[in-house]
């Protein structure tokens, strides 16, 4: 455990040194206040930027079963059932981060579009409602995950927000059959634009005109072969249609009109 604390410690000092070299001041990894980096703090680290990504919570099991293999058993010898917990406290902390971005920008004014739309106003007020301040005990996080209404998941790649529902998901092809266990996350990787569970906020439209603009630029440098550039406008005419419905149709907190 020391020689993998000195370590974490060497590669900060080299990588604050490499940033410095090239005027990155804003990559310099700074200090931490609660004392020096450990191997623990690194590991959590780690598995909050893993897990936030799509297919993460997999990717997650896949790198703590790596660690198992190859530290000390004090370390990595953990049970099962502790690294679902981990996963799970994971999971529920992106989730309560998702829930708390979205009632920012409600509270800011933001407009909601999408057949979800009312189900993500919903679970933000229930949210801000019950966890304002925070949420930390293990009760508050299995609560936040097993509650069916704040099952809400931003989807930076397809920008949109998922408000999980495991009936209505176009993701999970064995949705609804018999025998079959509903999914309790979103397929990130399966997004279908027909989804029901669809809903985007302002936000999401600035970040989908920031995309249409760099298309744009794309297209209108004429260094793109014919057929990208064909599918390069179709991609950009998709755009424009999201950005269209959702000015048409957005609703906001104070609103009871459904969106169309």
């Amino acid at each position: 455990m020391r020689t993998a604390n000195a370590r974490i410690a060497r590669f900060t000092a080299w990588a604050n040194t490499l940033a410095a070299a090239h005027g990155r001041d804003h990559e310099v990894i700074p200090a931490d206040p609660d004392g020096a980096v450990t191997l623990r703090l690194l590991r959590r680290t780690v598995a909050w930027f893993i897990n936030r990504q799509p297919g993460g919570r997999i990717a997650l099991g896949v790198q703590y079963g790596h660690l198992r293999a190859s530290l000390a058993e004090s370390y990595g010898g953990r049970s099962h059932v502790d690294i679902l917990q981990i996963l799970d406290l994971e999971q529920a902390l992106a989730t309560a981060d998702t829930l708390a971005a979205a009632a920012e920008r409600l509270d800011n004014g933001e407009g909601v579009s999408g057949p979800a739309a009312t189900h993500y106003i919903a679970a933000a007020q229930e949210f801000q409602a019950a966890y304002a301040g925070g949420f930390a005990s293990k009760r508050q996080y299995k609560a936040l995950l097993d509650n069916p209404r704040l099952q809400v998941f931003d989807h930076p790649e397809a920008l949109l927000t998922c408000n999980h529902d495991p009936l209505k998901a176009l993701c999970d092809p064995n949705r609804g059959k018999p025998g079959t266990r509903p999914r309790r996350t979103p397929s990130q990787d399966r997004c279908h634009s027909s989804c029901a569970n669809i809903s985007r906020t302002d936000t999401h439209i600035e970040r989908i005109q920031a995309e249409v603009d760099r298309i744009d630029a794309d297209i209108t440098d004429g260094l793109a072969p014919l057929p990208i550039r064909e599918r390069l406008q179709q991609r950009q005419s998709a755009l424009k249609e999201i950005i269209a419905r959702h000015q048409a149709t957005r609703i906001h907190p104070d609103s009871s009109e459904e969106p169309q």
